[in-house]
């Protein structure tokens, strides 16, 4: 037992690491205790109301009432990556070796074992405040999984000119040798472990996988170590066909489809060097490409199945061709033949009595011109020129859509995709848990883990055809009103526009964009 502190007032005992007090004249309030706990910073009050009450009269016997702070007290925070210290005395801060060694035994104490931060440990210390003297370190998560694709060209006609001739070019089809690279998924990575200030090793979580998603009939995968790439097996035309890359079989014929190749019916995708000479024709699974810069003329019909057309030179169809694509058709110009399109027909420079029948109708909006002829769209129709200043009659059908229909069967596919992207997430969670495991897994688990994956499969899959109408569904909420014809530079009188069930006659030359909005034609 030892007295720390004596007035006439009371004095402080010290056992142990118990401090009490014994009063000698009572009366004394908290704010005459102030000073003593300033000289004695170790003391910490623990017992107020009894220090409160022993105030108020001569004690016999001593009354608990705190403790005796160690010189060096430790604290480890709770996810035990970092130990802290406060000193509680000023009175050894400048012994630092006797101090360091205080430290050390207080915090090994405490269990601490690794982290230790030496330029901390030399000194100079804080006193009365927590400082830290040791840290963790945390794992580190492995790198996830990169998987990246061959890109497959945008089909975007360009018009560009030397002076002499105007050109319509695109890139089309994007033709793939055997053995081509198609893409490749840099493996996910191993983490680093991390270690606790006591220890304990903290695992790492390996990076997330990723699957290729690619066509195995097509394209062979072969893994290269860090990484796992893909591979054509044939020659053909690059496409994506329910998320997955694939080649599609192709034939080339070099020159034209005529008398030397008889008509040409294909399930792959076809490329001709030259043209498609009358009265012949072409017909494919999925896209037909036609290269020469003359065209085509009175040809008997090119359709394509399931893919887009393009036609490089244009058509001159002498009334009788017929073109057909699921997808999209791209011409240069279309002469008195008849088009039709699943989603859009692109023309580059006029269209001049033909029959044009598509989702959406566009000539380019600088220079072209829709002459005579039917065009019918079911959303909208775009060119620079309508009919012309000698008022060939011009006929321009917008069958229309019911905005909200549309607005709700966007909203129910986006709820959707919101729905199997969650379904997704809690499949992933249950794969990446398969892939963490580091023992071999039991046949029923090793099942679980490969239906797992099939899932993830289909999910994706679904995710990526949901992407796909959400973007539809978009690019047709962008046409104005329910309905639209935009003219960029001049519609010319005898220019007969129909959308929905509302008509117009232009009368006078006008320019800007007619569309219906509820019920009613409107020009601006």
């Amino acid at each position: 037992m030892t007295t720390i502190f004596e007035d006439k007032h009371f004095r402080l005992i010290l056992e142990e690491d118990q401090v009490s007090i014994q009063v000698y004249q009572p009366g004394l309030v908290l704010k005459d205790f102030q000073s003593v706990l300033q000289i004695h910073p170790r003391i910490e009050l623990k017992n107020f109301t009894a220090l409160q009450q022993a105030f108020q009269v001569v004690s016999d016997e001593p009354v608990s009432i705190g403790i005796w702070k160690p010189l060096v007290e430790c604290e480890i925070t709770s996810d035990l990556m970092e130990a802290r210290i406060r000193i509680n005395s000023e009175d050894t801060v400048e012994d630092t070796s006797k101090l360091v060694s205080e430290i050390l035994r207080v915090v090994e104490e405490r269990g601490v074992k690794e982290g230790y931060l030496n330029e901390v440990l030399r000194g100079p210390f804080p006193v009365f405040t927590w400082f830290t003297v040791a840290l963790g370190v945390p794992p580190v998560s492995g790198t996830d999984a990169i998987v990246r694709y061959l890109p497959i060209s945008d089909r975007k006609p360009t018009l560009t000119s030397d002076g002499k001739t105007d050109f319509y070019e695109m890139h089309f089809i994007d033709e793939v040798n055997v053995g081509e690279w198609l893409g490749e998924k840099i493996k996910a990575t191993e983490g680093i472990p991390g270690k606790t200030v006591t220890g304990k090793v903290l695992p790492a979580m390996r990076g997330k996988d990723q699957p290729l998603r690619f066509d195995p009939k097509t394209v062979r995968m072969q893994d290269e170590g860090d990484r796992v790439t893909l591979y054509s097996l044939i020659e053909g035309a690059l496409e994506w066909k329910n998320g997955r890359i694939g080649i599609l079989h192709r034939l080339t014929i070099e020159g034209d489809v005529g008398v030397g190749t008889g008509n040409i019916e294909f399930s792959g995708s076809i490329i001709i060097t030259g043209t498609v000479q009358d009265t012949f024709s072409v017909i494919a699974d999925y896209d037909i490409s036609i290269m020469s810069p003359l065209g085509v003329g009175a040809i008997d019909k090119i359709i394509s199945r399931s893919g887009d057309i393009y036609i490089k030179g244009g058509v001159y169809g002498q009334g009788k061709a017929h073109i057909e694509a699921k997808g999209s058709v791209f011409v240069k110009h279309a002469n008195d033949c008849t088009i039709k399109a699943g989603h859009e027909i692109h023309i580059g420079y006029y269209a001049m009595g033909s029959d044009l029948s598509a989702d959406i109708v566009a000539l380019d909006r600088n220079k072209g011109k829709l002459i005579g002829g039917r065009c019918i769209a079911q959303s909208q129709v775009v060119a620079a020129f309508i009919g012309t200043e000698y008022e060939r009659p011009t006929h321009v059908s917008v069958e229309g859509f019911d905005r909200k229909e549309i607005q709700s069967s966007r909203q129910a596919l986006i709820e959707r995709y919101q729905e199997v992207k969650r379904t997704l997430d809690k499949v992933m969670r249950i794969v990446e848990a398969y892939e963490s495991v580091e023992v071999a897994l039991e046949d029923s688990k090793q099942i679980e883990h490969a239906n797992a994956l099939i899932t993830r499969d289909h999910l994706q899959g679904e995710l990526l055809q949901l992407e796909s109408w959400i973007k539809a569904k978009t690019r047709l909420l962008t046409v104005r009103g329910e309905g639209e014809v935009s003219i960029s530079k001049m519609a010319f009188p005898k220019t007969f526009l129909a959308i929905k069930d509302r008509t117009r006659s232009v009368e006078n030359a006008v320019k800007g964009t007619f569309y219906v909005d509820e019920n009613q034609m409107h020009f601006e």
